[in-house]
């Protein structure tokens, strides 16, 4: 029989797919939410399509953890790289993977100051979270005022509130 051997190598590429739903980004970038399972595969071919078999190793500057192929863990939002080295050289090969914020779960009130006083005015601040404290962008808040017991409020306009003097 006759047997060849693969020849130099002149694809490498690390594909990444979202394992819950199977989006497939072939090298390129995928766009998960928080927590998903993210499958990483990697390519090794020479010219004409045979595959190669080089060990390599892969890691993420993600903050998960990758074992048998699968990423996982990663709750953060933001931009990660995955990346596939063959081992012994420099040649690597990597994927975008960016993590976007979940739905709202909860939200953070900021005020700018604790203490009010008759004339002042308080700024408020809202931020929407998700599960795992990821800002949500985009989250609309409606304010109102509850009647005070020492001093009336004027209506909210936009995030202030105007604390005034007692009738």
């Amino acid at each position: 029989p006759l047997r060849g051997t693969p020849g130099p190598i002149t694809t490498f590429t690390v594909d990444l797919d979202d394992a819950a739903n199977g989006t497939d980004v072939p090298a390129g970038a995928l766009t998960v939410d928080p927590d998903a399972d993210v499958n990483v595969t990697v390519t090794i071919e020479d010219a004409f399509g045979n595959a190669v078999s080089p060990p390599y190793l892969l890691s993420t500057n993600a903050p998960g953890l990758i074992l048998d192929a699968v990423l996982s863990g990663v709750t953060r939002a933001g931009t990660y790289l995955v990346f596939a080295e063959l081992t012994g050289t420099t040649n690597t090969a990597a994927a975008t993977l960016t993590v976007v914020p979940g739905a709202a779960s909860q939200a953070t009130l900021a005020l700018s100051q604790s203490t009010v006083v008759a004339g002042t005015t308080v700024t408020a601040a809202a931020t929407a979270l998700d599960a795992f404290d990821n800002v949500v962008p985009g989250e609309t808040f409606t304010y109102s005022v509850l009647e005070a017991v020492t001093a009336p409020a004027t209506p909210v306009s936009g995030n202030s509130i105007t604390i005034n003097s007692p009738a």
